[in-house]
C-alpha cells in the first residue's frame, strides 16, 4: 500500500500445541467461539461478530466473514478502529514434511457492514495481509508460532500512534499458549468439592513441596486432580501446574 498510514510487523514466538489440536482450537465458526477469542486473545478488542460461514461444516478449511472494532490505544487523540475481514483458516504439510496450519484475514467490504464513522465514530481501517502460521519443531509438542500483520489504520495520525497499535497486536501473540492452555481446560471435567482432597490431610503443596500455612485460606485444590496446593502457586484458574503440564503432554 501507498498510504502512510500502512504498516507492517512480524512476531515469532514458540507454544506448547500439537497441529492436530489447532482446527478446534483456532475454528472461529460461530459467533460464540470468535467472541471467547478476541476477549481472551485481545487486549484492544471492544466488539466483535462472525457474521457468514462460507465453508462446510465437515471441510478440512475454514471460510468466513468476521467484523471488529478496536478500541483506540490513546482516546481523544485517535478514533477507534473496525474492519470487516475474510478469513481462511486451513492445515498444511510443506515437502520436507513438516506440518503446519494457517489462520490468514484480509479485508473485505460487504454490505452488510456499511461504513460506522458517522454513527459510532469508527474508522474503517484496511488489512492487507494478517495472520498466524504455526509450524511443527523438532521439539515434540512444541510449535513455532509466527504472526504477520499489514495494516493501513486509515485517517490522519502519527507513525508513533500505529506503531504503538501494531506493536500491540503484535505483542498479544504471547498470550497465544494461555489460550490454548484455557481451551484444553474448558473441555475437562472439573471435581466436585466432595471428591477433592481435604485441605487439612495434606502438609506440603502437591507442586512446590513447600511446606503448607496452617491457615486454611493460604491453601487450594486444584479443580482437576483435587490435590492441595499453596496459594503462593495459584493463578487465576484454580488448576494447579501438574495438571496443566499433564492436558499439554496427553494432547501431543
Amino acid at each position: 500500500a501507498t498510504s502512510s498510514n500502512a504498516a507492517s510487523i512480524l512476531a515469532v514466538t514458540t507454544i506448547q500445541a500439537t497441529i492436530d489440536e489447532l482446527p478446534s482450537m483456532l475454528r472461529f465458526n460461530s459467533h460464540d467461539l470468535f467472541a471467547d477469542f478476541c476477549a481472551s486473545y485481545y487486549t484492544d478488542v471492544v466488539d466483535c461478530a462472525s457474521l457468514y460461514t462460507l465453508s462446510a461444516t465437515e471441510s478440512p478449511e475454514y471460510v468466513g466473514i468476521k467484523w471488529e472494532a478496536l478500541q483506540s490505544p490513546v482516546q481523544g487523540f485517535m478514533k477507534s478502529r473496525d474492519c470487516s475481514v475474510v478469513e481462511c483458516s486451513k492445515s498444511f504439510t510443506q515437502r520436507d514434511g513438516v506440518r503446519g496450519y494457517a489462520r490468514s484475514v484480509e479485508s473485505v467490504d460487504i454490505a452488510c457492514v456499511p461504513d460506522l464513522n458517522a454513527t459510532f465514530g469508527l474508522v474503517r481501517m484496511q488489512i492487507g495481509r494478517c495472520g498466524f502460521v504455526l509450524k511443527e519443531t523438532r521439539r515434540l509438542g512444541v510449535l513455532q508460532a509466527m504472526f504477520l500483520l499489514q495494516a493501513d489504520l486509515k485517517g490522519s495520525i502519527p507513525q508513533w500512534m500505529i506503531r504503538l497499535v501494531l506493536r500491540g497486536r503484535a505483542k498479544a501473540l504471547a498470550g497465544l499458549d494461555a489460550y490454548f492452555r484455557q481451551r484444553r481446560l474448558a473441555a475437562v471435567a472439573m471435581l466436585s468439592p466432595c471428591d477433592v482432597v481435604p485441605l487439612t490431610k495434606r502438609q506440603r503443596c502437591a507442586v512446590c513441596q513447600d511446606k503448607l500455612q496452617d491457615r486454611i485460606s493460604a491453601r487450594f485444590n486444584c479443580s482437576v486432580c483435587g490435590e492441595v496446593h499453596s496459594t503462593n502457586i495459584e493463578s487465576l484458574i484454580r488448576v494447579c501446574l501438574s495438571t496443566i503440564l499433564t492436558l499439554s503432554t496427553s494432547s501431543t
